[in-house]
């Protein structure tokens, strides 16, 4: 490989159409952009097309002055020298190089909304060398920073997925920024109706900084969802070579390139320049326990619909507590997390305000812990009207994703125990 490792705008998402077939023969694969990091930085990268809402890359034609680079155009450049089979591993159809349309969506005027290129990669089987081929034809969606993501962009990813594979079972790889990635991934590994292998891949650094990511990355994230072992294996993470299930993978670093890590578990595989490994399965979620065969109704976008007005906080303990902090927001939220300085180990200030808590209604509490690994098995009693439940191993985050979502497929109950019974339910699904 040449100079590959530049990087992406971790801003998109990848959906695709993806088989392992002979030289001659190639399957499609659509490409959506989202969103990332270096979304409002000219430095940045992005889908070939689209930079922002509301303005054109490209005047009279000719792109912007300190206009970031097309992710197509990188790639292009990074693999011009890399060949197999007598041809070129990444074309493209049409040239998004500086000079051409690169501009934003096509309603407003700027230019093509999508670019169609093809990968080529090797693949061994058996003891015949073939050509792996995923035609990838990248579709821009939007741009957003990561630390700005709402359970509203949450849902807006999950749809995009879902009516990407509506007439075909596609991968999918969503580019995205590593600030929250982690929770997006979690959220969209829950929803029934996703059920082709989604890929949330990020990038660490910027194009022009040393040892940049992306384009390995956004490389690897198409090798995985390509590949046919992917299938069942639900929504996963691939960074830094390291393929994880979504439910458990977390950022552990502020600027490390291996900054993913999956502490309880470990990862599911690796890939290495288009060459996927898969070792083991991920065990959630138990879909034999939800729908038909189950005691719960299955986790749906509708669901998601419903959770994202829903307000969860989490509660980070620490020596001493904060007062008033807990009895200050128990009436404004929907659910409460409390990330706890052990295994359930809460401060006498979280005691003494949730014991004597007045509240409207009831109050969903799930107990995670701030220690980064393990599970929680010490879920307080606080009387009837805090519903205190433990978290499993799931981190203070993903403990509120799944919490809001148990909250909406529940919200229907009205006996306040069958409720809280169906939300642990899905503590132990999920």
């Amino acid at each position: 490989m040449s100079n590959l490792r530049k990087t992406l705008s971790p801003s998109l998402i990848l959906c695709m159409s993806i088989s392992t077939l002979p030289v001659a023969a190639a399957m499609d694969v659509t490409v959506l952009g989202f969103g990332g990091t270096f979304a409002g930085e000219a430095e940045g990268a992005y889908l070939p097309t689209y930079v922002a809402a509301e303005r054109c890359l490209v005047e009279d034609n000719n792109p912007v002055s300190g206009s970031p680079q097309p992710i197509v155009t990188l790639l292009k450049a990074a693999m011009e020298e890399d060949t197999f089979a007598g041809g070129p591993m990444f074309t493209c159809e049409s040239s998004t190089d500086a000079g051409t349309a690169l501009s934003s969506y096509q309603e407003e005027g700027c230019g093509e909304r999508t670019q169609l290129c093809t990968l080529r990669l090797p693949e061994r089987n058996g003891a015949t060398e073939e050509v792996k081929t995923i035609n990838i034809t990248f579709d821009d969606v939007d741009r957003l920073d990561s630390a700005k993501m709402t359970p509203d962009n949450w849902y807006d990813v999950a749809n995009e997925i879902i009516n990407a594979t509506s007439s075909a079972e596609p991968g999918i790889v969503v580019t995205h920024g590593t600030d929250t990635l982690e929770e997006t991934a979690y959220v969209l590994g829950l929803i029934d109706e996703i059920t082709t292998p989604v890929v949330l891949i990020g990038s660490m650094r910027a194009p022009n900084h040393l040892s940049a990511d992306g384009l390995m990355n956004l490389l690897n994230g198409v090798t995985v969802a390509a590949d046919e072992a992917a299938q069942g294996k639900g929504v996963m993470v691939a960074m830094d070579e390291k393929i994880y299930s979504a439910r458990d993978v977390t950022k552990t670093n502020t600027v490390n390139l291996g900054t993913f890590a999956s502490r309880n578990p470990g990862e599911i595989g690796t890939v290495y320049f288009g060459d996927a490994r898969f070792y083991t399965n991920p065990v959630r979620p138990v879909k034999s326990r939800c729908g038909s065969e189950g005691h719960v109704d299955c986790l749906t976008l509708d669901d998601l619909n419903t959770a994202k007005s829903l307000t969860v906080s989490i509660v980070y303990e620490q020596a001493g507590g904060t007062p008033g902090l807990v009895s200050g927001i128990a009436d404004s939220v929907d659910g409460l997390v409390i990330a706890t300085t052990g295994n359930g180990g809460t401060t006498q200030v979280t005691d003494d305000e949730l014991s004597q808590l007045d509240t409207q209604g009831v109050l969903y509490v799930a107990i995670s812990s701030r220690t980064g690994s393990g599970r929680t098995t010490n879920a307080p009693n606080y009387g009837d009207n805090v519903k205190v439940l433990n978290a499993d191993n799931l981190n203070p985050q993903k403990a509120r994703v799944l919490l809001m979502m148990a909250l909406a497929a529940t919200e229907d109950i009205v006996d306040n125990d069958e409720r809280f019974d169906e939300i642990k339910t899905y503590f132990e699904i999920y």
